[in-house]
């Protein structure tokens, strides 16, 4: 149970609902702000919402990797097995700021798609064709 290296679990329920909560957050908070909101069970961009909580799941990991990361010796053998942070936090970092710039530009064409919806005359150019 003590032994990390045969523990097949880089993350807990409660850090991925974190993270999953986290990432929804920044939606509803990020600019512009918009009148769609949504929580955990409502947010419907399913493929980038998961990047944005794997994003910040590597980045987490990555900064408990460097708290962690120290060289050691047993027995003989030399183990440095929490030197992973050079790969989790600019996995981390690159994932997350994806999810944060698709977020930005999604609000932006909701945002855009709202005004341009609400311009012109109820009696529509287009019937005429």
């Amino acid at each position: 149970e003590d032994n990390l290296l045969l523990d097949n679990f880089e993350f807990d329920i409660a850090e991925i609902c974190s993270a999953a909560q986290r990432a929804v957050t920044y939606w509803n908070e990020s600019q512009p702000p918009i009148s769609v909101v949504f929580d955990t069970m409502s947010y419907p961009f399913r493929e980038m919402w998961l990047r944005g909580i794997v994003g910040l799941l590597f980045q987490k990991a990555g900064a408990r990797h460097f708290r962690n990361d120290l060289a050691y010796s047993a027995g003989g053998i030399n183990m440095a097995d929490q030197n992973k942070w050079q790969q989790y936090l600019p996995l981390g970092k690159d994932l997350w700021n994806e999810y944060t710039t698709w977020v930005r530009q999604k609000k932006v064409q909701i945002n855009a798609e709202a005004a341009i919806g609400s311009l012109g005359s109820t009696y529509g150019w287009f019937r005429n064709f």
